[in-house]
């Protein structure tokens, strides 16, 4: 971002101001709810990165969309891993 010219985030605390995904603080989390959190976090990543590609596109940024599509790519690998993983543990389950 810095060498486009854009600013940068400074802080932790600023990452916490602009994240989009929310914290689970509670006590126990039943295995399907995790599953389900985390396939629903992934999209969420997945829908985000894809906008901040076509920003990279529109800016013609081809370094950080090569960045941001390796990111997309692992993304949606983990996105399958968990939806494959809890389709096989509530096979198992029953």
């Amino acid at each position: 971002m810095r060498k486009l010219g854009a600013p940068t985030i400074h802080s932790y605390a600023e990452v916490l101001k602009l994240t989009t995904l929310t914290e689970n603080n509670d006590g126990f989390v039943s295995p399907e709810a995790m599953f389900n959190e985390l396939i629903a976090d992934n999209k969420a990543l997945i829908k985000t990165i894809r906008n901040a590609h076509a920003v990279t596109d529109a800016a013609d940024d081809i370094a950080s969309a090569g960045l941001l599509e390796g990111y997309i790519d692992e993304a949606e690998k983990r996105l399958w891993f968990l939806f494959e993983t809890n389709q096989n543990r509530e096979d198992s389950a029953s």
